[in-house]
């Protein structure tokens, strides 16, 4: 079958893109089979300014060459809220709608303006009772004012994600990781 419109991603590349007041942070990395990851680019494009922002966020997807890499960015830590709620006994499909509910008088802004992600706490106890998610509450404009920023750089986004769980994730390749973080201070 033919795919029209695709384009060929890189096997085994992906980027990060990350657009905070001052600018915008790009990395890359490679993985290769029984190898650690590789970081291919990794830059900084200062601009206090939206548009020269955006004039550079093009420039840096050309320069690291990410037309073909599939990407990931991280929300700002201001742009949104990592609420804690009791899970909902409703089947996984219907989580997203009743976590909802239960955090309409949490925020400060309209529920039906708001994007909700949830995530898991790790049960400590056994069985469902009392079982805890975190919610993740965001402006709808906001996000989707983010993605069409990336999409018009040139970017394949797949994932807008918290720094809190890019953190988890980079953790969890660290050699050190057996199941748990560990925290060096």
């Amino acid at each position: 079958m033919l795919a029209f419109g695709k384009k060929k991603m890189q096997p085994n590349t992906l980027a990060a893109v990350c657009l905070e007041g001052e600018g915008t942070a790009v990395a890359k990395i490679r993985r290769t089979t029984d190898l650690p990851p590789t970081l291919e680019f990794c830059d900084f494009h200062q601009s206090d300014d939206q548009e020269a922002g955006k004039a550079g966020l093009e420039k840096l997807v050309k320069q690291a060459r990410l037309e073909h890499t599939l990407c990931i960015s991280l929300i700002e830590l201001a742009d949104y809220s990592l609420l804690m709620v009791e899970a909902p006994d409703v089947q996984a499909d219907e989580m997203r709608a009743a976590v909802r509910w239960r955090i309409k008088d949490l925020i400060d802004f309209s529920v039906d303006d708001a994007v909700i992600d949830v995530f898991e706490v790790p049960d400590t106890k056994t069985g469902r009772r009392d079982a805890m998610l975190y919610a993740v509450v965001a402006k709808a404009a906001d996000v989707k004012k983010r993605i069409d920023l990336l999409q018009e750089a040139g970017l394949n986004l797949e994932v807008i994600d918290i720094p809190e769980l890019a953190l988890r994730n980079i953790a969890a390749m660290l050699p050190e990781d057996v199941g748990a973080l560990l925290w060096y201070i």
